[in-house]
């Protein structure tokens, strides 16, 4: 039954007449409809499975589009759009090489599959199945298959990736991607948030397709300084992409400056410096500088910082910097409270009214902060008041005094103005009544009073002359104030012995006047004068004084260092038998002298060796007056015979001497030595500062003391003084000690030296024993 209208169909669609053929189908399913409608209910044919809506990248392998029939009756046909492709009553598609059915017809499977898809295989396609005398015609959904391609190009203009801009200027950004399929889409983002933008969409001109669109969004941006350095980005994302495409620029945001004026350090006080910075933000970079105080430039300020001193009087000034680049130019400025002390507006002034009488005395200071106001009484810390004014409404005696207003102002010095409040009196004059002058100087009178109110005449009179204020001849005049009251002054210029005598000084006030004769005297030599003469006087005896001792000094120096340098490298040594008055005693008591005796035993003061150093010079010391000093070489002498007794008996024998013996040296002569002779000996280099004469004085004086030596014979001075020695320069260079015998020769004068050896020997052994008694 269904036939004769597929025939139909088949008629129409060789002639390719789409429009006809269209009309015809929706015809032909209405009458099919309407009578199934009518007649009876059959079973119906269904789709198990539609196609759907497929997208794929241009150049895939295969896409197969499903349309799957249940109770299939009817002819089943493929379209895309409207277009007829295929139905299943034949299954070759001539027209469309790379179409084909796939799937198992038997279970109703007629999938449309495409090979390698290009862009002509864009649209949308559906399947229908045809009625039958028992089905009506059924249709598919229609599914629409994207060929994806993605954009061949996508661009931003301008395409600079740092785009320089002016603040406040608009600028226009545009986005593109061309010849893509579908359209792309593109958005704005800044700082990661989407901006709204317009976007567009054509035809790629030219495509034979007719499938490729291009896209374009416009962004319209008004540059701001929080745009500066800000990325713009354009994102452009397709279906085939997997991840959005994005494209950005940064703004360089180019701006007049932007001027903040710093100081160094806040609050500022008085009379220090402070240094003022201009802190520009400005794009470009390059920037002039102009400063300016309340207005006025100041000269020499070309950097960006400028140092100044700031005083009182720049309170709350304008300190102002101008910047400027190729953009513009801004100013900006800083107000300076300046912090500063105390100073009076008003300070308080000396009043003089009636006993009883009212009074009051203003004060006024400026500052930062505020100053505060206080006020005393002068030498009292007590506060009278805090006020500007202090007021007195009945002025008594107690009142009189000197007033103190103090202004304070934290972190300042205080500062403090006097005034007074007196009690109107008659003047009373306060100076001397005798003043002093010198002669054919200068003289000045004072007269002087303190007292209110301020006299308004002051006069002087002397020897019938009157002077109030002026110059006659050598007298000059004059009257001003001076500590709280008035002082009248006469000068005289060039004092003669006529001046001396006395001035009236007359003051006069509207309460009286009053009078003061003062006596011109002579002035005598000022106290300083004669001090001065006295500093000096005392000074050049000093200097005087000082110069004698430096000059004796001087000499003793010399004479101890010319001493020195004739001992240098030299030592004196001196054996001193010590004797106590034990010892004289035992000698008094002996009536005979033996020579070979040795002295008693002494319980006092032994004897010692005593360097010669400590001696202070002396060639022999003694503590006994009648001790005869030994020979400088020897204890030993030559004795002639002549006088036995000349060995001193002092010598008996004691626990210290040794025998005396005595020795024969020829036939006229014969010497006594003791054994212990190197006990005795001394060294001497020669030098002493005391000659042979001298030592053989000191010899002869000891022995005149002594009376048992009266009647002996005295020493001949050519005997033992001014010896000369053999072997001088061998005993020079040696350091040895003389104990050897010498032969005495009345005749020769001469002492004969009898080795040398033994000397050396004795010498060694005098040191030993000096060591042990020292």
């Amino acid at each position: 039954m269904a036939r004769p209208v597929t025939s139909t169909f088949g008629v129409f669609r060789h002639r390719r007449c789409q429009l006809v053929q269209n009309l015809l189908l929706v015809v032909a399913v209405m009458i099919v409809h309407n009578m199934l409608a009518t007649h009876h209910v059959w079973a119906a044919q269904s789709f198990q499975e539609e196609p759907s809506d497929t997208a794929v990248v241009i150049g895939e392998a295969v896409v197969v589009l499903k349309c799957i029939i249940a109770e299939k009756s009817g002819e089943l046909i493929w379209f895309k759009g409207e277009e007829y492709i295929a139905s299943d009553m034949d299954l070759t598609i001539s027209k469309y090489p790379r179409y084909s059915f796939e799937g198992n017809t038997s279970l109703g499977e007629y999938n449309l599959q495409i090979d390698n898809a290009i862009l002509e295989d864009d649209g949308e396609y559906h399947c229908q199945v045809t009625a039958t005398t028992d089905n009506p015609v059924i249709a598919s959904r229609r599914a629409r298959l994207i060929i994806q391609r993605i954009p061949s190009m996508m661009t931003l203009r301008p395409s600079d990736p740092i785009l320089s801009v002016v603040v406040g200027v608009p600028t226009n950004l545009t986005c593109e991607a061309t010849s893509a399929n579908p359209a792309a889409q593109i958005k704005w983002l800044r700082g990661g948030s989407e901006l709204s933008a317009t976007y567009q969409r054509t035809w790629k001109a030219g495509d034979p397709s007719g499938k490729l669109m291009n896209a374009a969004s416009a962004l319209k941006v008004y540059p701001a300084l929080a745009d500066h350095s800000i990325v713009y980005e354009c994102q452009v994302s397709h279906m085939a992409m997997a991840t959005p495409r994005t494209l950005g620029i940064t703004l360089d945001v180019q701006h007049a400056p932007v001027v903040v004026v710093e100081a160094s350090h806040t609050p500022i006080r008085e009379d220090t410096p402070v240094i003022f910075r201009c802190v520009v933000d400005a794009n470009p970079r390059r920037v002039s500088y102009l400063w300016a105080k309340n207005g006025e430039p100041i000269s020499g300020a070309e950097d960006n910082q400028v140092e100044l001193v700031i005083t009182k009087e720049d309170h709350m000034a304008s300190i102002a910097c101008t910047a400027e680049n190729t953009i513009g130019s801004v100013t900006g400025s800083l107000t300076t409270p300046v912090l500063y002390g105390p100073r009076f507006l008003e300070v308080p002034v000396s009043v003089s009214v009636d006993e009883e009488g009212p009074a009051q005395m203003s004060c006024s200071a400026d500052g930062n902060p505020t100053p505060t106001i206080k006020w005393t009484r002068l030498g009292s810390r007590a506060t009278l008041s805090t006020m500007h004014i202090l007021q007195f409404d009945l002025v008594r005696e107690s009142d009189v005094g000197t007033y103190v207003c103090i202004a304070t102002v934290p972190g300042f010095e205080p500062i403090m103005s006097y005034g007074r409040v007196d009690i109107n009196a008659i003047p009373e004059i306060k100076s001397p009544s005798q003043q002093t002058a010198k002669l054919d100087g200068k003289a000045t009178l004072e007269c002087f009073t303190d007292t209110k109110p301020d006299p308004y005449l002051a006069m002087w009179t002397w020897d019938d002359q009157q002077l109030e204020e002026g110059t006659v001849g050598r007298f000059t005049a004059t009257k001003r104030e001076a500590n709280g009251g008035v002082l009248s002054e006469l000068v005289i210029d060039g004092v003669t012995p006529a001046d001396f005598g006395v001035y009236n000084c007359t003051m006069m006030n509207e309460v009286g006047d009053v009078s003061l004769l003062i006596t011109l005297i002579q002035q005598d030599l000022d106290l300083i004068v004669w001090i001065i003469i006295a500093v000096i006087g005392t000074s050049a005896v000093i200097f005087v004084l000082t110069i004698i001792v430096m000059f004796y000094c001087r000499r003793k120096w010399q004479r101890r260092k010319k001493a020195t340098s004739l001992n240098k490298g030299k030592v004196q040594l001196e054996i001193v038998r010590k004797l106590t008055t034990d010892d004289d005693d035992q000698r008094t008591n002996s009536d005979s002298y033996s020579y070979n005796a040795t002295p008693p035993s002494t319980p006092g003061k032994p004897r010692y060796a005593e360097p010669y150093e400590f001696t202070r010079g002396r060639r022999d010391s003694f503590d006994d007056p009648h001790y005869r000093a030994p020979r400088r070489q020897s204890d030993g002498y030559s004795y002639d015979g002549n006088h036995p007794d000349r060995y001193p008996d002092r010598y008996a024998e004691n626990e210290y001497s040794e025998p005396i013996v005595r020795r024969k040296v020829d036939d006229d002569r014969v010497s006594y030595h003791s054994d212990r002779s190197e006990d005795y000996g001394r060294r001497d280099h020669g030098d002493s500062r005391y000659d042979d004469a001298m030592y053989d004085d000191e010899v002869k004086q000891y022995n005149s003391k002594d009376p048992r030596y009266a009647d002996d014979t005295p020493y001949d001075d050519q005997s033992y003084g001014n010896r000369s020695y053999e072997d001088s320069e061998e005993r020079s260079h040696g350091d040895r000690r003389y104990d050897d015998g010498y032969s005495y020769e009345d005749s020769s004068r001469r002492y004969s030296y009898t080795g040398s050896e033994g000397g050396s020997d004795a010498s060694q052994v005098a040191r030993n024993k000096l060591a042990t008694n020292v």
